[in-house]
This record gives C-alpha cells, structure tokens and sequence, in this order.
C-alpha cells in the first residue's frame, strides 16, 4: 500500500495500522473488574521495573483508586531470585492484602508466585493470588510453582472447550503440525489475513491501499477468535470523550479471560473459567482455596 501523506490520526496509529489483540490495558481493565465485582479494597502489585511492567501497573493502579481501592505498588526486576524481603514487608503490613497482583512476567513470575504460596501469603484465605499468564503453560507453572494451587491467572484467546467450528478446525491443523493447542497469537495472525482479504475483495483491489482500509474498516466476520469489527476509524472518527486514543482501528471484543487452578498438578485446560461471566466453565467467580467448584 501507498501511503498518502496525511498525518497519523492520531498518536497511537495511522489509517493503515489495525489491530486484532487487546492493549494491555485492556487486558488489565478484565483483571481489575474480577477483582471489584468480588469486593477487593486493599491491593497489592507487584510489578517489574520494565516498559511492560510499569505502565501496566499505573493503569491498574488508576483503576483501582478510581473505584476507592487502596494499592500499594511494589517494584521488582527481572531475574530477582529471592524475593522473602519484599514478601516480608507484606506480610508486615498491618492490614492482610485481599489480592497480590503479580505484573512479572516469564521464570522471575514463578519465583514470586512459589514464595509468596511458601510463605502462606498468596493464595491464602484472606489474600487472592493473581499471577502472570504464563500460568497458562501448566507443566512448567507446576514445575516451578508446585505449590501454587488456587492461583487466578488472566488469559488471552479462548480455551479449546469454547472454539467455535472455525478455531475447532483451524486447532486440528496446528496441532497436527505442531502437536500443541494452538496459541491465541496465532489465532488471531489467522484471522488477521483472512480480514486482510476480505477486505481486498470487497475493495475489488489488492493495492489501492485507501479502498482496502475502507472497506477494512467496515468489517464483520466471524473467525476463529469471535466476530471481528472495527468500532472507530474513517468511518466514524469521533471518539467519544473519555475513549483511548488507541481504539481507533482496534477490535473492541477481544476475548480476555480469568482462569483459576483448583487441584494440584491440573492442566490449564481444565482450569476454571471465572471471569467474564459469560464465558464461566465451572459456575463459580472465585474459587475460595480449599474448595471445589
């Protein structure tokens, strides 16, 4: 496509640019709602001192003291080892956290995850754990966290026990490739070329660039991931006040889950959906430890 000279919309992006996975923000947005919806006041985060970490934790924060939350944002660096310092002057607090918020990411996320659960801090029955989403990848989560049953974790993409026919088909093939469930990243890289053609043949082009994101940005199509559209964009560029600038071009409905362990050594396909609602899997918004949905 040939650009046109006109500047970017605005700062997140230009006419040519969209995107079919969340914001981070947009994934935080999900955990945070979960945790109002079950009563949180009082807020721990611990988060690691990296362009990934920080502005996500500061979303959140915000969040949660817009809705009369207290939080107390703990920063880490990645590769930390022994984190029993930072879990001791938690534990000092004088009033018990009612969830830790892990925002670290890969191994280092094992490492606070297994301590805190050592310790009895997290997940306990006054303190709800909400680890990184690496949980998801459960032989190395009990691996490294033998001991983090109960842990709540966000996910991005739907599980396989919720795949339309369209992710049921598009799963069987990459697991006859790649002998693995196939990721949301690469659902969502799936979807992206097929929304990139039907563009192109509603615009009766493949390379008049604006009559592609014309017609792009009308868009409606059921793909593996959910039904694709694009809510603002040319077509209706007025973002209402209050809205990220970053939702022009962006799909609005991406599907960000809550997932729970509830037994030892579980795989995360047989986690507990809890959050949204609507995509529960075991009728339960929180399963409290100990307990069985």
């Amino acid at each position: 496509m040939e650009y046109d000279g006109r500047p970017p919309r605005n700062a997140d992006g230009v006419d040519h640019v969209f995107r079919v996975s969340p914001a981070s923000s947009m994934v935080g947005g999900v955990v945070v709602d979960w945790l109002l919806d079950l009563g949180v006041g009082n807020v721990v985060i611990i988060a690691e001192n990296t362009d990934y970490g920080q502005p996500a934790a500061a979303d959140e924060l915000a969040r949660f003291e817009a809705a009369g939350a207290t939080v107390t944002q703990i920063n880490v660096e990645l590769g930390t080892e022994d984190f029993v310092p930072i879990l001791s002057r938690i534990q000092a607090q004088a009033e018990t956290p009612d969830v830790i918020r892990v925002l670290v990411t890969g191994e280092t996320s094992y490492n606070l995850t297994q301590q805190m659960a050592e310790l009895g801090i997290a997940p306990s029955e006054d303190t709800i754990c909400v680890t990184n989403q690496v949980a998801f990848q459960s032989e190395q989560y009990w691996l490294n966290v033998p001991d983090g049953n109960y842990c709540a974790f966000n996910r991005v993409g739907i599980i396989p026990s919720l795949f339309s026919d369209t992710a049921v088909e598009l799963n069987t093939a990459y697991f006859e490739e790649f002998q693995d469930i196939v990721p949301s990243y690469a659902m969502a890289s799936y979807d992206a070329v097929w929304i990139l053609a039907d563009g192109m043949a509603r615009a009766g082009s493949s390379s008049d660039g604006a009559a592609i994101v014309a017609a792009i940005e009308t868009t409606d199509l059921d793909l593996s991931q959910g039904r694709y559209y694009f809510a603002y964009g040319n077509h209706n560029p007025d973002l209402p006040e209050g809205t990220p600038a970053f939702m022009w071009h962006q799909w609005p409905d991406p599907v960000v889950t809550m997932m729970q362990y509830f037994e030892q050594g579980q795989s995360s396909l047989d986690a507990a959906v809890i959050f949204p609602e609507v995509y529960q899997t075991h009728g339960s918004g929180y399963i409290a430890p100990g307990t069985s949905p």
